[in-house]
């Protein structure tokens, strides 16, 4: 989950939970590498269909 105070200030604050074997920040960084992953191979197959 995430909040933002006020929406012209926009730093967020992120409330990772996790079952506690893998630390919140490392979670964080592993969820957003999967994201570029998926994200990437998106694309690529959206470049694929448009050539």
């Amino acid at each position: 989950a995430y909040n933002i105070d006020h929406p012209l200030i926009g730093i967020p604050k992120f409330i990772i939970e996790t079952k506690g074997k893998t630390e919140p920040k490392k979670a964080l960084t592993n969820a957003c590498n999967r994201l570029k992953r998926s994200n990437k191979a998106f694309s690529d197959k959206f470049d694929k269909l448009k050539a």
